[in-house]
């Protein structure tokens, strides 16, 4: 963006400055007149100096300052808008109220009327509003002086008389607009069509079109086109058509408005891959009160510069624009809160602002304030500003602008909040863990996928056909990366993966955990053979998982079908209080055959944003460790066959329970099952008792006797 400063000397009045502002007259004509452009201020309140420079037009110098403004603020890009901004941040009046005031109604200054109707129905999504405007005797000729002046100190060449104010209108406005000439349009029209009518359509599918850069478009139904009696003169907000160009010959033209929705005027664009200016400022959005000035003012200016004779009843108006009116609730308290304390040096100590400064800067912003009292007031957002003022904090933020925040005092925030890990990433951590201690590799790939999986959500306008679609799983990423490690001979396929997914159905996104191991046969003990991983021992691999958060799962059969790449048999549904959080499959033979795989590979996934709402976390209890050493001793008993070793084993411990004292700890294990040839009504068990103490040190004689004592009982119950 160039900005001109005698240009913007039009706007704003210098000889008319309030006295209590803190540049004077000749301060501000200094400025204005050298290269000492207040760069400091733009760049405390959002804006990018990139360059000031100094040109020379016809013996006239002048100073260009090149800027560079956030995405949000496309108001400014214009030099009605910019001096807007100025007059808010440096509190100078601009000099001419009334061309700045909005007009939320259509046009009325000329003859706007359309008894003939003759404008087809437009598609509101793509199109909020059109103008069209027919004048003759036009004169195309070179623009006066002034015209070239301006679109020179914009870094725009100069071309004739209608097409500079077109270039002009974008200049002022921000708004683009579009000049056909009007006899050429007829000469497309067939013969047996003797009223012409104007509109806006879908492209039809491969419909060719040659625009004004001589370049052939091959369009689709993702444009639209302005046409006349369906013959597309253009693409709409992004070029014209050659066919209809304006030339030196030109003496009837027909001027086009429109307000175009701006997420559509990219995509257009992009698809065809056309950048005009038209289509950059389309592309950020235009505001509907512009788009009703601009259209008014380039009528003006053509009926001046170029001797045009509007024709009456020839303006075709659409409009189903709809004026928002924001009205935004401003507390007072709030903006003390968030802006902090000022230090005013006439009581030589801070104080926040006062509710009168707090109105001026609004005032300054050409806010509309209503309902002021003590504690808040309604501020109404002027139309070109509600893209980007929706809330309170937006307004606060305006507030500190125009105040100034190197005006603030800088201070730390007194209230501190304590850090809490939230139940999503505590689960997050301990499973994380548990796998890696399990020897799982922990594995990352991309949201986006090539879209060869269910449930897949494309995208719009992806950067490639290998990330077109967001993934919905994370199971087929693990897979994939199972067959590029086993073609590298790496056949360790041992691994998990935390990442998020999108479900289209519920519109929501979720975080899920899959894992994949198995298919590498292993020991359990140096005599024994190589043997593959089992179904329950898999299992029992997920268990310890849901073990680590001390969380017992059911397992039911899966009937749905998770894909050809599963097994249809071997599949499971994981359930936690009967809600569904995850699944567990083997891999289906002929896919592992197919690519080379181990049949006996598993996956499971678990959705851990559900099991983070639905899971209580239990109170963990801690027993501290006895330091006192511990004393086992061997004993064996002689039990009838018929009495089984679990039942020996509880009536084992329910007698050293009941004689042993409180503060001692006593274990039990099997060590030996003894069945001789002998005696076959019964066999001899034996068992490791250890004792230990939280308290002291046992003594032998003390351990010997509570032995005694547990034999003698259960043998009389034996």
């Amino acid at each position: 963006m160039y900005i001109s400063t005698n240009w913007l000397k039009n706007f704003i009045k210098i000889d008319k400055i309030d006295q209590t502002t803190t540049l004077k007259t000749n301060e501000f004509e200094k400025i204005l007149a050298y290269s000492q452009f207040p760069t400091d201020l733009l760049t405390l309140t959002g804006f990018e100096v990139e360059d000031i420079c100094q040109e020379t037009y016809k013996n006239e110098k002048d100073i260009i300052i090149e800027l560079d403004t956030t995405p949000n603020r496309s108001d400014v890009n214009n030099m009605v808008g910019f001096s807007r901004e100025i007059s808010s941040l440096m509190n100078f009046p601009l000099r001419k109220k009334s061309f700045f005031n909005e007009n939320k109604q259509i046009p009325t200054h000329l003859s706007f009327s359309n008894p003939k109707n003759n404008t087809k129905k437009i598609d509101p999504t793509y199109c909020t509003s059109l103008f069209f405007h027919q004048m003759n005797n036009i004169k195309v000729k070179d623009s006066p002086q002034w015209l070239q002046k301006r679109l020179l100190s914009n870094q725009m060449n100069p071309l004739n008389n209608v097409v500079d104010l077109t270039n002009y209108s974008i200049i002022e406005w921000g708004q683009p607009l579009h000049v056909y000439d009007l006899d050429k349009i007829k000469t497309l029209i067939p013969e047996t069509k003797t009223n012409l009518q104007l509109g806006i359509r879908t492209a039809h599918k491969e419909e060719k079109f040659k625009g004004l850069d001589n370049n052939e478009y091959i369009l689709s139904p993702k444009n639209h086109v302005i046409t006349a009696n369906n013959i597309a003169i253009a693409i709409a907000g992004v070029i014209g058509g050659e066919e209809t160009a304006i030339d030196e010959n030109t003496t009837n033209i027909l001027l086009e408005c429109g307000n175009f929705n701006a997420k559509k005027v990219r995509q257009s664009s992009r698809s065809l891959g056309i950048r005009t200016d038209a289509s950059t400022y389309f592309g950020k959005g235009v505001a509907h009160t512009t788009s009703n000035l601009a259209f008014q003012h380039t009528i003006k200016l053509l009926q001046l510069i170029c001797n045009g004779k509007s024709i009456n009843d020839s303006t075709i108006l659409y409009s189903q624009a709809q004026f928002i009116n924001r009205v935004i609730n401003l507390n007072f308290s709030n903006v003390s809160e968030t802006l902090g304390e000022i230090y005013d040096y006439q009581i030589k100590k801070s104080r926040f602002l006062e509710t009168t400064e707090i109105l001026n800067c609004l005032e300054r912003l050409n806010f509309k304030i209503t309902e002021i009292n003590d504690k808040n007031c309604l501020v109404n957002i002027p139309e070109y500003r509600s893209h980007d003022l929706e809330y309170e904090i937006d307004i606060i933020e305006e507030i500190g602008r125009i105040y100034g925040f190197n005006n603030f005092i800088s201070r730390l925030p007194t209230n501190y909040r304590i850090g809490k890990i939230s139940k999503e990433q505590q689960i997050i951590d301990t499973l994380q863990k548990q796998l890696i201690n399990q020897g799982f590799n922990e594995l990352i790939h991309y949201s986006l996928n090539s879209g060869n999986l269910p449930n897949k959500i494309k995208l719009i306008n992806p950067l490639g056909v290998e990330y077109a679609t967001l993934r919905s799983t994370l199971l087929f990423n693990l897979l994939e990366s199972a067959i590029y490690n086993n073609n590298q001979r790496n056949k360790t396929l041992t691994g998990f993966e935390i990442g998020r997914v999108f479900n289209k159905e519920k519109n929501k996104e979720y975080t899920l955990l899959a894992g994949l191991f198995g298919g590498q046969e292993y020991k359990t003990n140096w005599e024994t053979t190589n043997q593959n991983l089992s179904w329950y021992e898999a299992k029992n691999s997920v268990n310890k998982l849901f073990n680590s958060l001390n969380l017992s799962i059911d397992w039911y059969q899966l009937t749905k079908n998770l894909g050809q790449q599963f097994h249809p048999g071997r599949s499971a549904l994981l359930k936690l209080n009967e809600i569904e959080i995850g699944t567990f499959t083997q891999i289906n033979p002929l896919y592992a055959k197919q690519n080379n795989l181990s049949r006996f590979i598993f996956l499971f996934e678990i959705n851990i944003t559900r099991l983070s709402q639905i899971r209580n976390q239990p109170q963990k209890k801690y027993k501290v460790f006895s330091t006192y050493p511990k004393i086992s001793k061997d004993i064996s008993l002689k039990i009838p066959n018929h009495i089984t070793n679990e039942q020996a084993l509880n009536l084992l411990k329910i007698i050293s329970q009941k004689i042993k004292s409180s503060d001692l700890k006593i274990s039990i294990k099997l060590f030996d099952n003894y069945e001789g040839q002998e005696n076959q009504n019964s066999r001899i068990l034996g068992y490791t008792l250890t004792y230990q103490s939280n308290t002291r040190t046992l003594l032998k004689t003390e351990i010997d006797n509570l032995t005694e004592q547990i034999v003698e009982n259960i043998n009389k119950k034996l």
